[in-house]
């Protein structure tokens, strides 16, 4: 799976950048599953690769492993929970850093794959409220390995010595919710549906630290410890932390500037910086 893989990769970057700048780009091929083809749900929200090269696909209808010919379904645990989730709706998927676990959110917590036994070990969250909800915002991997969990406005981190997921910190509003996390040089940014906060380690607290009320979708380290932000409304945006703008818009990709929408759900970075 994974020479297949690869091989897919190069034919995109191959027919899309390797063009003399006179021709016309050519549009990429793309092959199209659907339920006919063993995909157990078409709304895929999420989609992971593991150490094999295999690829996991969180939908509606748990998470589908797919080995580049044929899709196998795993969905509702039975008698032994270690054969499925809790519950159908699947959020999030993260493969860890070396392929061999894969880490799935769901509306009712969080499990954890293990890639070559294929069994499922389900974590609990620690509650910051007495009622607490388990839906799984999203799971990131820092650079430093360090793996890092979403739930509403609660920030939750993974403690290989002790298995288990530990509460970090929490938004203070309850009207808003937390969207994304990423480690620049030593500092924790995480994103929010109303600003831009880092987290202080010594009291454990988010601190804002721009852009009040902005509703933010998504955070990507960029080069020179700057990062981009995806918003609900302006697009994609370089934000640079010394920066002292109280502004957001002057360094934002938006529809003006041919986005095709002003809300990003997803933003992807090249490794020569493009996104």
């Amino acid at each position: 799976m994974r020479t297949l893989l690869v091989l897919s990769l190069f034919i995109f970057f191959a027919a899309t950048f390797s063009l003399p700048a006179c021709a016309q780009p050519i549009a990429p091929a793309f092959h199209s599953y659907n339920m006919d083809s063993g995909i157990a749900h078409v709304t895929i929200s999420d989609i992971a690769e593991d150490k094999y090269g295999f690829l996991w696909l969180a939908s509606q209808s748990g998470v589908d492993k797919f080995d580049g010919y044929t899709f196998r379904n795993f969905g509702l645990w039975g008698e032994d929970k270690s054969t499925g989730l809790q519950t159908l709706f699947a959020l999030q998927i993260e493969a860890s850093l070396d392929g061999q676990y894969l880490w799935v959110g769901t509306y009712s917590g969080l499990s954890r794959i293990d890639v070559d036994t294929e069994s499922f070990k389900h974590y609990t969250l620690p509650a910051s409220e007495p009622f607490n909800k388990q839906v799984i915002n999203r799971i990131k991997t820092t650079h430093n390995g360090q793996l890092w969990i979403v739930s509403e406005r609660n920030l939750y981190t993974y403690s290989s010595e002790s298995d288990s997921v530990e509460l970090v910190s929490y938004l203070p509003s309850t009207t808003s919710t937390l969207t994304d996390i990423e480690l620049i040089g030593n500092t924790l940014y995480v994103t929010s549906t109303s600003g831009l906060y880092k987290l202080d380690p010594f009291k454990k607290s988010l601190e804002l630290v721009a852009f009040e009320n902005t509703n933010f979708t998504r955070l990507v380290a960029a080069e020179k410890s700057r990062f981009w932000l995806g918003t609900a409304t302006r697009g994609a945006c370089l934000f640079t932390p010394d920066d002292q703008s109280t502004t957001i818009d002057k360094d934002c990709t938006s529809e003006t500037h041919g986005l095709s929408d002003n809300y990003v759900t997803d933003i992807l970075l090249k490794d020569n910086g493009d996104i």
